[in-house]
């Protein structure tokens, strides 16, 4: 039998908002998987000097979209947030491996998640990778950065 298993970096530890849970079905015996089934008590980090505070575990999302179809991406979500997670990270070129025709699925299924409960949860999001064909669709301009982020709010229509 097989049940969810997570791989864990705290956020306290990581140099920005990098820090994931994934989760995966494995073996019941990983000791990875009793974590959240012995009860593990959620930790509030604050994140660097940014004054937000954060899960101490954030949810990775870059299978969504691909390797994870919308109702998995969803089961996932649901599991890690019952649990106590409400910091999650995404990209931009996010699902992998990053295409940029695929480029913003993974953002367009956490926003329909999202829904009516945006307010209780730290989204985290990053830019450089490719996600189009044009000349400034990748990288870390000004220009690319701020497009980034427009082009995230659009996809995650929660504010």
């Amino acid at each position: 039998m097989l049940q969810p298993s997570i791989e864990v970096a705290p956020a306290a530890l990581a140099s920005h908002a990098a820090a994931t849970v994934a989760l995966r079905a494995a073996p019941v015996n990983n000791k990875r998987a009793i974590y959240f089934a012995w009860g593990f008590n959620m930790q509030i980090r604050r994140l660097g000097r940014t004054g937000l505070k954060v899960s101490e575990i954030c949810l990775g999302t870059m299978t969504f979209a691909n390797q994870c179809d919308e109702r998995t991406s969803f089961a996932i979500m649901e599991t890690a947030a019952e649990h106590g997670v409400f910091f999650v990270d995404t990209a931009d070129a996010y699902p992998v491996p990053p295409t940029p025709e695929t480029a913003g699925r993974t953002e367009e299924i956490i926003g329909k998640w999202l829904e009516g409960k945006r307010d209780q949860f730290v989204l985290a999001t990053k830019c450089r990778i490719r996600v189009g064909h044009g000349a400034n669709d990748e990288g870390l301009s000004r220009r690319h950065i701020l497009k980034a982020g427009e082009d995230s709010l659009r996809r995650r229509p929660t504010e």
